[in-house]
Order: C-alpha cells, then sequence, then structure tokens
C-alpha cells in the first residue's frame, strides 16, 4: 500500500503509478477474408497482427499497441513513478488509457478496486503463468443446463462414445505375460458417495452458501 502523503512534494499531490504484478502479453495473428488482395492475384487471405495484454487482476484481455508496451516497459511493478513525469515522456492519453485499463496501477483512492485486486495477487504470490491460465482459462458463453436439457447428462459412456477411450494412464514397461491383475476392491461409504458426485460448473449468484458448510469445506481442502 502506498501513503498519499509519501507523494506530497511543494504542497502539490502527485499521483504515483506503478505497473500491475503480473502482466503477459502475446503477440496474436489473425487471418480475414481480402477480396481486394484475391482480385490482385492473392490468397484472398490477409494476415493482420495484435499485441494483447493479459493480466490476470482484470480478467480481460487489453488490446495494445507498440507505444503501450514502451510505457509499461518504463515502469516498474515494485517501484513508483510520478505520473506527470510519465505523462512528459509519453502521449498523456495513452497513460491514462493503461490506467483506466488496469495495466498502470494508482496510489489515488480513486483506483482503490483495481490496486486492491492487482495486491492480492502480489501477496500470495502467484505463479505469473498460473495466475494467467487461472484467469483466461475460464469458460464462457458455456451452458451446461442447457446442452444438458437438449443432450440429456453427461455420462462417461457418452463421453467415450463422443470422444473415444482415453489414453493409457500408464507407459507398459514390461511384458504383459508378467503382469498380475489385482483383486477388486471392497467397496466403502466411500465409493457411494463419490459414485454419486456431480461436477458443475454452472453457478448461480443468487445462492449462498453457510458459514459452516464453508468451513468444513476448507479445513478439508486446505
Amino acid at each position: 500500500m502506498v501513503d498519499n502523503a509519501a507523494s506530497n512534494r511543494g504542497g502539490a499531490v502527485l499521483m504515483l503509478l506503478r505497473r500491475c504484478t503480473i502482466f503477459v502479453v502475446q503477440r496474436r495473428e489473425n487471418h480475414e477474408f481480402s477480396l481486394d488482395d484475391l482480385l490482385s492475384g492473392g490468397a484472398g487471405v490477409v494476415a493482420t497482427s495484435q499485441w494483447i495484454g493479459l493480466a490476470p487482476h482484470i480478467g480481460k484481455e487489453v488490446v495494445l499497441e507498440l507505444e503501450d508496451l514502451r510505457i509499461i516497459e518504463a515502469v516498474g511493478p515494485e517501484h513508483w513513478r510520478d505520473s506527470d513525469a510519465l505523462q512528459r515522456l509519453f502521449d498523456p492519453a495513452r497513460v491514462d488509457r493503461l490506467l483506466a485499463a488496469g495495466l498502470l496501477i494508482s496510489d489515488e483512492d480513486a483506483h482503490a478496486v483495481m490496486r486492491q485486486r492487482d495486491e492480492a495477487f502480489s501477496v500470495t504470490s502467484w505463479w505469473p503463468l498460473a495466475a494467467v491460465a487461472s484467469a483466461f482459462g475460464r469458460w464462457e458463453g458455456v451452458d451446461v443446463s442447457s446442452e444438458e436439457s437438449v443432450r440429456s447428462k453427461r455420462s462417461l459412456n457418452r463421453m467415450i462414445a463422443d470422444n473415444g477411450l482415453p489414453p493409457p494412464e500408464v507407459v507398459d514397461v514390461t511384458d504383459p505375460e508378467s503382469w498380475q491383475a489385482l483383486p477388486a476392491p471392497s467397496k466403502t461409504a466411500l465409493d457411494a458417495l463419490l459414485e454419486s458426485r456431480t461436477t458443475c460448473r454452472n453457478f448461480e449468484p443468487g445462492s449462498t452458501v453457510p458459514l459452516a458448510a464453508l468451513s468444513d469445506v476448507l479445513h478439508r481442502v486446505f
């Protein structure tokens, strides 16, 4: 956290900026049909590219240009810089856009929510690539309940029918003739519990979990 009083210089309070804690940039190519290219003897497909900024505390992609990356490169994730000094070096509108997007973090109260979300990743010491994968690997536009209402509930047999058998869980290192079959395990209450378990990715925002149930889950998981 930053004390705003520390940025008080000569009676004027200056906004301080730093880069967000976790930031990954991706060069992404897009292929589009082009009639002009086709008529001029080309294949009719033109490749364009974009720089995409990925920051897990934002949770959405930010389209960037090279000048934006120069600004981000000039600001570290730990050392704060005067916003006025940064805007003298770069286009102020670009600096403001990166601040509004959340790639630049401010010490001002008006940007406290984004700053706190970013600090949460710093405090928990997430591995950057894992944090990005978690934030951007979520399902979007998939309604499991709607799909199941049309195709019935997913089952192991249906998954095998749709996708084939999974790859073997072990690599063969000995002659199959020397293999020894293990006896079938005895059935317990745990087996019945596992067989009745269902995983769902459709979440109801209005539902709540009793504190006692949440406590039980957290104690057993962690």
